[in-house]
Parts: structure tokens; sequence; C-alpha cells
């Protein structure tokens, strides 16, 4: 297309119009300049009616946001419903009451406030707006995560894989986690799965079993947990089996007196 001819067309059309013709089509084109304008004006003041709040979750099912909302209530936390599946609290709690609800395992079928991020900035291209996306969701997931008591700092490390044509070789999101844990105090089983949780929910196609959670040196706290585990459910079995023989051995002792 020749664009500096078909100017050059509009230009001499222009030239051709009556002085009256010229004040009607500038004044439509303040018009919808002014509509514009408007428009933006009006959305920006329906945005700012959330003024104070920020999302905490959305796409929720209804059972999971009626299951927040009730925790939300149960701790005296202000809230609003902008929509059927959109929970808001005040910005000041929006870090802290994440974490909280990622620890009582709600939001297994929801995200976390973070669409925010998936707007493409202006003019940057796509590589770059996957660095800003990804840096974004870290920082807010560090600053959820170091609500918890113990923590004193985290770091958060999401590994995006690259896309591919074939299904077979898609490989899933990973991410790694490092706390540091105030002297004397210990993350609990309850904390450690929050923290997955919630950095599952705030990355497509990312699974809890994908998320690897270390402290300041280096050690392992999931599988520390894992370990944990094993270890109180052989104890408990010991326990059994000896609580047992000890019941088999009084039973065999006293088979001789009651048979006689």
């Amino acid at each position: 297309m020749d664009f500096k001819n078909m100017f050059h067309q509009i230009g001499q059309l222009y030239q051709n119009l009556t002085r009256k013709q010229r004040i009607v089509i500038a004044a439509s084109i303040v018009v919808v300049v002014g509509f514009l304008v408007f428009l933006a004006l009006f959305r920006g003041s329906g945005s700012n009616a959330n003024n104070g709040y920020a999302v905490l979750v959305e796409n929720v099912s209804p059972s999971s946001s009626a299951a927040i909302v009730a925790k939300l209530e149960q701790n005296n936390i202000p809230y609003k419903l902008e929509s059927e599946n959109k929970i808001l609290v005040p910005q000041d709690q929006v870090y802290r009451q994440r974490m909280f609800i990622a620890s009582e395992g709600l939001i297994k079928d929801s995200r976390v406030g973070f669409e925010a991020f998936d707007t493409q900035a202006f003019g940057a291209t796509n590589e770059e707006q996957k660095v800003k996306y990804q840096r974004a969701i870290e920082g807010e997931l560090a600053r959820t995560i170091e609500t918890l008591e113990p923590i004193r700092s985290a770091v958060v490390h999401i590994a995006f894989p690259k896309d591919s044509v074939f299904t077979e070789r898609q490989i899933p999101p990973t991410a790694s986690v490092v706390v540091n844990v105030r002297e004397g105090l210990k993350l609990t089983r309850k904390q450690i799965d929050g923290i997955k949780n919630i950095v599952s929910a705030a990355v497509p196609k990312l699974t809890k079993e994908n998320v690897k959670i270390s402290d300041q040196s280096g050690v392992p706290l999931d599988e520390q947990e894992a370990y944990e585990d094993d270890l109180v459910r052989a104890q408990i079995k010991f326990k059994s089996d000896q609580e047992k023989a000890l019941e088999d051995k009084i039973i065999e002792n006293l088979a001789p007196f009651a048979g006689g």
C-alpha cells in the first residue's frame, strides 16, 4: 500500500472541503477524543473503588470461596467480594492472609492474585515480558512467605521451561524456595505445605512435588519432613510390634493355667 499517495489524496480532499465541513470534522474529532478520555477516567475511577484493597484470590470455586470467607470472618479480617470468584482484603493484610489460607489448604483450585502481572508491558519484547513476569511473581511469593513467623527472609526462583512444539517433550516448571529461618525457630509441616501450596498456585502447571524448599544452610526442609514422618512411623510400628510380642508372650504363659 502506498501510504504517501494515500496521505496526499487525503490532503487534497481536505483542501477541497468548505470551511463549514472542516469545522464539522474538527468538532467530531474533538468529541471522539473527549469520549475516549472520559472512558479512560471512568475506568480509572472504577478501579479506585477498591482503593486500599488488593486481590487475595481469584478464579476460586464456590466451595473454596465460602471456606476462605469463613476463615477471614473467623479472624475478623475485612474483605470484599468483587465477583463470585474474586476476594479482596486490605492491602496490608494480603501477604499474611495469602500465606494463612495456603497453610489451610484453601487455594488448591485458585490463583492467588498475581494475574496483574499477566498484562503485557507496552513496547516490550516477548522475552522482556517473560523476565518481568518471572521477577514479579518471585518477588510477590517471597514477600508472602516472609510473613511466616519463623522466616527472616525468603528467596524464590521459578524455572520456566522453553516452549516446545512437541507435547511429549514439554518439561513442567519447577521452583526452589530458600528460607532464612530465625534462630531457635522451625517451620511446621503445615507451614511447609502452605509454602508449597502458595508457590504451585501462582504458576500454571507447577505441581507441589516440583516445589523444593531448603533453609539458609542448604538443608532440604521438605525432605527433612518426609524423613521425620518415616522416623515417626517406624517408631510407632516398633512400639506396636513390641506391645504385640509382649501380649503374645503373656497369653502363651497363661495358656497352661487356662487349659487346666
